[in-house]
């Protein structure tokens, strides 16, 4: 087996493309992308040597598939935050319809608005019956959407 010669050697090393690194001393310099994925394949046990003679230099910066997986997981995240946050607003909307419904149901009945008073007027029924007739004939299911909104 022959070894590669000095010109062979060089033209790997341009066409694996070069990364810049980062010592702890602050020098940055160039290293071949290969070398550097070895290292970095490699975790705690690889190093590159800064010009200086330092071990322990790493990439400047992160590495993209680094940085993709950072923002995917700040996606994913947020993503569960706006579930969380439409499961709760959807909650609250149902229970309000339900008081909604609740109060409308009394007030037709002629019954205390008040939650704890189930005291009920004959006059009010009455009125109700007679002046507000759509009251009287509400649906007894839960409100609509259409119905929850403000009267014009």
């Amino acid at each position: 087996m022959t070894h590669p010669t000095t010109t062979e050697r060089a033209e790997r090393l341009n066409a694996s493309g070069l990364s810049l690194t980062t010592c702890w001393c602050g020098i940055i310099h160039s290293v071949p992308k290969a070398l550097l994925d070895t290292v970095i394949a490699q975790g705690p046990n690889g190093t590159i040597y800064c010009p200086l003679g330092h071990s322990g230099c790493w990439p400047a910066g992160k590495t993209e598939e680094q940085l993709a997986n950072e923002k995917a997981e700040r996606l994913q995240r947020r993503l569960t935050a706006e579930q969380d946050t439409s499961a709760r607003l959807q909650a609250n909307l149902t229970a309000a319809k339900g008081q909604l419904t609740k109060a409308r149901n009394r007030a037709a009945k002629g019954v205390c608005p008040h939650p704890s008073c189930k005291r009920s007027f004959v006059n009010v029924a009455r009125h109700v019956a007679t002046c507000h007739p759509e009251l009287a004939a509400l649906p007894k299911g839960p409100v609509s959407e259409a119905d929850s909104g403000p009267q014009t």
